[in-house]
């Protein structure tokens, strides 16, 4: 992907016409978020079916009009290349900031990471909860995803306790880190 200079930025909320591209970026990104991964690299097909199944065009579908779920999508020159998703869901007992709302995706092509699109786009994730008069904005992250963790560090996120990750039906499972933080 080649960006122009002075590219054009827009965010927006994800519709169902934008079932395949979400599932195409949504796979892509979470393939390489986690391409070291040990059960990736030590049971592919268990993971790949993980992702399938997490970017399948009926559950899309159903997240693009569930009322608790948000997609926002994330173009830079007209292409697609970021997706979020925001559910208003409850919280692990760890995370006790007031009214929360849950960040569960925020993914980035490989390609536009380190360029300031990943900080543009959780801010506007954090105005968008403010307005539903939420004020503490959590997120889990696999431990072994150290940029990721840098990252959210960096915008103010504090780690506040972890919970299993579960991948597959064969239980195997992994750590995720609980961040959260104030939406002042």
């Amino acid at each position: 992907m080649v960006l122009k200079k002075k590219s054009e930025i827009s965010i927006r909320k994800a519709k169902t016409g934008d079932v395949a591209k979400l599932a195409e970026l949504g796979s892509e990104t979470f393939l390489e978020s986690y391409s070291d991964h040990p059960i990736l690299i030590s049971h592919p097909d268990v993971f790949h079916q993980f992702v399938n199944q997490t970017f399948a065009h009926e559950k899309l579908k159903e997240e693009t009009s569930d009322s608790c779920t948000t997609l926002f999508l994330l173009e830079v020159s007209s292409e697609i290349v970021g997706y979020a998703k925001l559910i208003q869901d409850r919280p692990p007992n760890c995370v006790k900031g007031e009214t929360p709302i849950h960040l569960e995706r925020l993914y980035l092509n490989k390609a536009v990471q380190g360029c300031g699109y990943g900080k543009l786009f959780i801010n506007y994730c954090f105005e968008v909860s403010r307005k539903l008069g939420m004020k503490t904005c959590w997120l889990g992250v696999w431990d072994g995803n150290a940029k990721a963790i840098s990252f959210y560090k960096k915008i103010g996120f504090t780690e506040v306790g972890s919970e299993r990750f579960h991948i597959g039906s064969q239980e195997f499972v992994d750590t995720d880190l609980i961040f959260e933080i104030p939406l002042l």
